[in-house]
């Protein structure tokens, strides 16, 4: 998609009020036509957050958040935590960038820590450094949590609790 088409459509969207917006779409580099018209919409869209890839992996490299976004904090990681039988169960709150070294706030995170901070809930630490949204907790994973033994448990993640019944969710045989 050009920057011109992503722009308008960033545009119509905006049009609608929303309170946030999440674009997770890589958008490092330029698509012409019509760059510098995306460039303008990320300079006057306060609530718009897009993605970076901060973990680079051995099938796929790091990307950059576009520049504006990012220096109006306006980005989160996108990055998955995959299990060795391909199934996602934990969710990284933050991820340490191996670039430059600092935390970063997951892109669902960050979208929903917006969300909820222009709804009036505030979102924050505890004392003892444990991510809080409103009176909400999210418990760090640990190495042992669960059925894992030994398990990566860098940054900031938690277990997913997915919700509904088996048939609400698609999968693989």
């Amino acid at each position: 998609m050009a920057d011109a088409q992503l722009a308008e459509l960033l545009e119509r969207i905006k049009r609608q009020q929303p309170i946030a917006i999440g674009l997770d779409l890589y958008r490092d580099l330029p698509v012409e036509p019509g760059h510098k018209t995306l460039l303008k919409v990320f300079e006057t869209t306060p609530n718009l957050i897009g993605v970076h890839k901060v973990i680079a992996s051995a099938d796929s490299s790091a990307v950059a958040a576009p520049s504006i976004l990012k220096q109006h904090d306006q980005v989160g990681a996108n990055d998955l935590i995959i299990d060795a039988d391909g199934k996602i169960r934990r969710a990284p709150i933050s991820l340490h960038d191996q670039k430059s070294g600092e935390s970063v706030f997951s892109f669902g995170f960050t979208l929903a820590a917006f969300y909820l901070q222009q709804k009036g809930v505030p979102v924050g630490l505890t004392p003892d450094n444990l991510v809080k949204a409103g009176t909400v907790v999210f418990p760090a994973f640990s190495r042992n949590d669960g059925g894992y033994v030994g398990a990566d448990a860098g940054g900031y993640q938690t277990m997913l609790n997915y919700r509904g019944k088996c048939s609400a969710f698609k999968r693989s045989q």
